[in-house]
């Protein structure tokens, strides 16, 4: 009976020891996948800015390509909210497509569907 006593004890220490590390590594994981996926979900991208020459415009697709200065070609997603500047007076996404090979600053946010551009402005 004395050898049944010390043997349950000793087996559920080590059952709970075992057990500790996997435990504490799979909540680390799970944290850190449901922060990420908040930060995705709620868009918090920095925004970010690019300069380059205007390479075409498709109004119905609302879409603006912009090629930076080492011939990368970005897409920019127009949305509603996108702001168009010629100076300080606002053009349309037809008026910018006759605006081909000028320099533009875009301020874009990546997101998962793409490059969303929150301001164009024409530089001239």
């Amino acid at each position: 009976m004395r050898k049944r006593s010390i043997l349950l004890p000793g087996l559920a220490a080590c059952l709970v020891l075992a057990a500790g590390p996997s435990y504490a590594s799979n909540k680390a994981v799970a944290t850190s996948k449901t922060t990420a996926a908040k930060t995705v979900a709620a868009g918090h991208w920095q925004a970010e800015t690019l300069s380059g020459k205007i390479e075409s415009v498709e109004p119905n697709q609302k879409l603006v390509v912009v090629k930076d200065a080492s011939g990368t070609a970005f897409d920019m997603k127009i949305t509603r909210s996108t702001r168009i500047l010629s100076g300080k007076q606002a053009v349309s996404l037809k008026e910018l497509q006759q605006d081909q090979n000028q320099q533009v600053t875009v301020r874009f946010v990546p997101e998962r569907r793409g490059d969303v551009a929150t301001l164009i402005r024409l530089n001239g």
